[in-house]
């Protein structure tokens, strides 16, 4: 029996330098909308789901892409905290 995998579980220790990523909290009848959305906007960001119970997701994104990902994010018709 192989055992779990006990990592530091630090997001920035994988990202490359050219890499960023976006903390947000929505409410979590809206996790499944957000991440079509960006699923639209194709090589634009990856969402990641952190704590979907409570609505935290992860955007990856990239150093120039980063503004216009938060431009969309913003323009959405839906409550989205933004922790960067």
């Amino acid at each position: 029996m192989s055992r779990k995998y006990k990592g530091k579980n630090r997001l920035d220790e994988i990202l490359l330098p050219s890499q960023t990523s976006i903390l947000i909290k929505v409410d979590v009848k809206e996790i499944n909308y957000i991440q079509k959305i960006m699923e639209c906007y194709e090589n634009l960001a990856i969402v990641v789901p952190l704590d979907p119970k409570k609505g935290r997701l992860l955007i990856h994104t990239t150093n120039n892409l980063i503004e216009d990902v938060v431009d969309i994010l913003k323009s959405l018709p839906v409550k989205i905290e933004i922790k960067r």
